[in-house]
């Protein structure tokens, strides 16, 4: 029911993610995007781990749903001197 509902987000969140992604990769940031990745992936293993085994599914979601939005959060901070320039 609810947690459908909070699932349904994620794959809006990633598709966000993807986009900036390919920015980056355009933009030759490979190795800043590499080291993301690998911070990002260790971090949820680790906290998705710790959470299911104390709390439920729907607390993972929410975990997933931070990770995106931290993800799209570092990228805007990587992307924001390209896209001040972009406007001029």
């Amino acid at each position: 029911e609810n947690y459908l509902k909070i699932a349904l987000s994620i794959p809006v969140l990633i598709a966000l993610t993807l986009a900036m992604e390919q920015v980056i990769f355009s933009l030759n940031k490979n190795k800043i995007y590499i080291k993301i990745t690998i911070f990002s992936a260790i971090f949820n293993i680790i906290a998705i781990s710790l959470l299911i085994k104390n709390f439920s599914l729907k607390e993972v979601f929410f975990l997933l749903i931070f990770t995106e939005l931290l993800l799209l959060s570092i990228y805007f901070i990587i992307l924001k001197p390209v896209l001040l320039n972009f406007k001029k």
